[in-house]
């Protein structure tokens, strides 16, 4: 047996190397089509597949409050601690709060530029919950999680190496963190930095009694207990969130619990994207896969000949069988391999096209599991494009065969249907694709044309965080603003300067509840809340915000004056419907009352897909916040301006970190990085399809007209017209695409129906895209069809019937 296949393999060979140009089209369609899927499920590996780095990873989930008006990933301090209480299925629950540090000094006794760092308050079972322990020294005791203790900090791997040279003797040091010394008690094991890519970790110290039930700002994750299933889980904190309703019916109403696997939470919502991808390239091989099919069987013409020597000599049809489904296989481990190649290409490209946004991209590659994927997909294309061909080639007609015109006779009509089966197939599913894409397509177009409510061009953005141990006071924070407000409106080029408490598109914002004088509390199962923000006199003006009623914050707001506030349009719309708001008295919780002086224009601050949430703006000279975005019009390269920003904040205060430096217009564009990302991806999925396709109608047209050459030379000598033949090759080819084009519309209303979470102001049953995809097909299927036409116009009848 083994030396039948040495053989078997071994004439393969030979003969797949005596047709270099069919060999090199079908390694190079097939390599595309596996090379796709293997670069697609490589991300789908990382992404999806992949477990957590962490012990027991399936235990791990995501505690939340959620309320049916807003959602919400996040939970009160109070809630926290009756969850962590009243629980009985998590064998362990920690919370964890966000907060970035200002960094001074480094390794050494030289000082370091100062640097912000990503940090995290986390609560004393953090480590404990994700299953980690330190590398060197050790993470946080209880004792050291409560307020007023010793400030002590856990450096990430990464920063450890990077800015303290991998000293070991950093441990029992301390560093400088906004201004504050913390003992560095240890280091976290490489490749940990959760969330995200933390860079430090520091006790959350909670005092719940300080924070209100519906102050929503920690992350809660906690480990389930042995033998415990999520459904479980879901229901005991169905209940616990059903009996704090009842004990606090003015917060917690209408307030849930939602336990959610931390895999699941960190995957997000680019599950969807990635799966469609995933079928998209499922589509490409499989038309890969047809197409291949059609040249075997268009060159099965050829050796219908030889096919019948064999079996005249005594060669069985499985010995046929078997030899043919071995030059498949040959041919698919070459495309296998073609395609490894490609995929590698391909998944290099991913990676630096993907945003940033899409978990662990960073750790994409070809691994061992991507390529037992790249053999199975490898060894079943094979077997899928090579089982009929070599069926019907084996089956030929032994005296027919050896007869001159035997190879007409294979190239007839009955035989040629299956061939053009496929081509239908091609059509239909490079069908699905361009919807798709197409659909993707007009998304994108109408998010791009959303107007953000500010104008981009010309905006320089960058961050500044005062730590409270040197600007303790409002005044300290208000002086040193002032004074860099200043310092850059008189630099070259800058036509005005201002400031917020978070850049749109960028900073998140605080979404708080509030109530309007003279009118009643609303009920607590109402959600009245806003974002809010503080801004000074300079940032409307410096990001082109309109005014549309009353005046914007000028020297009038002094910190002694009455308390002013804006709102946004939707904020007037929602709450003061049909009447002026100006006015207005309004506060939040148990602030002071504010009067409303003016109504500005929307904006999207958290990002063009998502409609203008009502707003509120506070002016910054009443309420001075020490981390502020700093907003900076220029002409005529705002970029140029960061070295001119970075030397001002360094000759006010040198130890204070200038980060998040970024063009306006560049965070515009970043904010649609991934609906780009996922519309150019599947183009070019389509593009592919669509060549495929039109590779594969091309085929079986010339294929046609060299089987039917006699047929039109007899038809042309009795006087038939080349145009009469033009239009006979034109109808078939017509035929074969309008039937893939109605199986593929019909499919693309069920198929495309998994996009639709990717789609933004666009119908599934868009007639523009309808309309375009329809056009294209139309062009492709003339295109293919063009060169088969004029070649049946050419057919001399004298050549033709001279060989007969």
């Amino acid at each position: 047996m083994p030396s039948r296949l040495y053989q078997d393999l071994r004439y393969a060979a030979r003969t797949l190397w005596k047709s270099p140009g069919f060999t090199a089209v079908a390694v190079l369609t097939l390599g595309l089509g596996i090379g796709a899927n293997t670069a697609i499920f490589s991300v789908v590996s990382a992404v999806l597949l992949r477990p957590l780095p962490y012990p027991e990873p399936e235990r791990l989930t995501i505690v939340w409050g959620w309320h049916p008006d807003i959602g919400t990933e996040t939970a009160s301090a109070p809630d926290y601690v009756d969850w962590h209480a009243q629980n009985r299925v998590f064998s362990a629950m920690a919370a964890l709060s966000g907060r970035s540090f200002n960094l001074t000094g480094g390794h050494g006794e030289g000082e370091a530029d100062a640097e912000r760092l990503r940090g995290a308050r986390v609560s004393a079972e953090f480590f404990a919950v994700m299953g980690i322990d330190a590398a060197i020294g050790r993470t946080p005791l209880p004792a050291e999680d409560v307020p007023d203790a010793e400030r002590v900090v856990v450096l990430s791997d990464r920063l450890w190496q990077r800015r303290f040279g991998s000293d070991p003797e950093i441990i029992g040091r301390t560093v400088p963190l906004h201004g504050t010394p913390y003992e560095v008690i240890g280091i976290a094991p490489r490749g940990f930095g959760f969330p995200g890519n933390t860079d430090l970790w520091v006790p959350l110290a909670l005092d719940a009694s300080q924070f209100g039930r519906r102050g929503d700002f920690l992350l809660v994750v906690g480990r389930l207990a042995p033998g415990v299933e999520l459904e479980t889980a879901q229901a005991e904190m169905t209940t616990i969130a059903r009996r704090l309703e009842e004990e606090y019916p003015a917060t917690n109403a209408r307030w849930g619990i939602r336990v959610i696997p931390l895999h699941e939470q960190i995957v997000g919502d680019t599950r969807p994207a990635l799966l469609a991808f995933l079928g998209a390239v499922g589509f490409v091989l499989l038309i890969a896969c047809a197409n291949v099919a059609n040249l075997l069987l268009a060159r099965a013409s050829a050796r219908g000949h030889e096919m019948a020597v064999r079996a005249a000599i005594g060669a069985g049809r499985g010995r046929l069988v078997r030899q043919l489904l071995t030059e498949s296989a040959l041919l698919a481990a070459i495309g296998g391999a073609a395609g490894i190649v490609l995929a590698a290409v391909g998944v290099r490209a991913l990676v630096a096209m993907g945003p940033d946004d899409i978990p662990r991209l960073d750790t994409v590659g070809i691994d061992l599991r991507a390529l037992i994927f790249t053999l199975v997909v490898t060894v079943g294309t094979g077997f899928l494009f090579g089982i009929v061909p070599a069926l019907r080639t084996s089956r030929a007609n032994l005296s027919d065969s050896l007869k001159e015109g035997g190879l007409r006779s294979i190239g007839s009509v009955r035989k040629s249907r299956f061939r053009s089966g496929l081509v239908v197939a091609e059509v239909a599913l490079a069908i699905v694709l361009l919807m798709g894409a197409g659909l993707l397509m007009r998304s994108f177009s109408q998010l791009s044309k959303v107007d953000p409510g500010f104008q981009p061009a010309g905006l320089l953005t960058f961050r500044l965080s005062l730590p409270r141990s040197a600007y303790a006071e409002g005044d300290q924070v208000r002086a040193l603003h002032d004074r860099l407000r200043e310092r850059l409106a008189g630099a070259p080029g800058v036509t005005s300067v201002g400031s917020m408490s978070g850049a749109p598109l960028r900073d998140g914002a605080s979404y708080l509840s509030f109530l309007i004088e003279g009118r009643p509390v609303p009920d607590a199962s109402v959600l009245q809340d806003v974002q809010r923000h503080t801004a000074d006199a300079g940032y409307f003006q410096t990001m082109g915000i309109p005014l549309k009623q009353g005046r914007l914050f000028s020297s009038q707001d002094a910190p002694e004056a009455v308390a002013t506030a804006l709102i946004s349009e939707t904020t007037a719309r929602r709450y003061w419907p049909g009447e002026s708001a100006l006015g207005a008295r309004i506060t939040f919780a148990a602030d002071a009352w504010v009067t409303v002086v003016g109504v500005v224009g929307d904006i999207h601050h958290e990002g063009l897909d998502s409609e203008p949430y009502p707003q509120v703006y506070l002016p910054l000279s009443q309420n001075p916040r020490r981390s502020l975005a700093y907003v900076v019009r220029a002409r005529p390269d705002p970029a140029a301006l960061t070295p001119a920003v970075r030397a001002h904040v360094a000759a006010l205060d040198p130890t204070l970190p200038v980060f998040g430096v970024a063009a306006m217009s560049d965070l515009l564009t970043d904010s649609i990085a991934r609906p780009r990302f996922n519309f150019m991806l599947i183009v070019i999925f389509a593009i592919v399809a669509a060549t495929l396709a039109a590779v594969g109608l091309y085929g079986v047209m010339a294929q046609s007209v060299a089987e039917r050459s006699h047929e039109i030379g007899v038809r042309m000598a009795l006087g038939a017209e080349s145009a009469a033949m033009v239009r006979r090759v034109v109808g078939e080819a017509a035929r074969l695409t309008l039937l893939g084009g109605l199986i593929g519309l019909s499919a693309s209303l069920f198929v495309t129906r998994l996009l639709t979470s990717l789609l933004y102001g666009v119908s599934m049953i868009d007639p523009l895209t309808y309309a375009g995809v329809g056009l294209a097909m139309v062009l492709v299927a003339c295109g293919a069809t063009f060169v088969p036409a004029w070649r049946a116009s050419r057919v001399d009848p004298i050549e033709v019937l001279r060989y007969e």
